[in-house]
């Protein structure tokens, strides 16, 4: 069985959540690259969501490559289908 990727906006459950903006704020827009913040808060993200009552260390990494020309277009079709040309066009579900 094959899933294709698609875009997923997550619903606002009934208890609440934080949207985008509000997440943006709570990082006090840093002045930092959005990579940088990328990998500090998915780091962070893994130290959160370790089990506490494990010895075991958290194993964090992140696998980076460049996309050469010869793929670019496979992945630019692959990550563009179905996504969103602007904020409006997200559907939220609010209750």
């Amino acid at each position: 069985m094959t899933t294709e990727p698609r875009w997923f906006s997550q619903p606002y459950p009934p208890e609440g959540a934080s949207a985008a903006e509000g997440i943006r704020n709570q990082l006090g827009r840093p002045e930092l690259d959005l990579l940088t913040i990328l990998v500090r808060e998915s780091a962070q993200n893994s130290w959160d969501a370790r089990l506490q009552q494990s010895s075991t260390p958290v194993d964090y990494r992140i696998d980076m490559w460049t996309v050469s020309p010869a793929h670019a277009g496979a992945w630019r079709g692959l990550l563009l289908a179905g996504a969103p040309n602007s904020a409006e066009d997200f559907r939220f579900a609010r209750p």
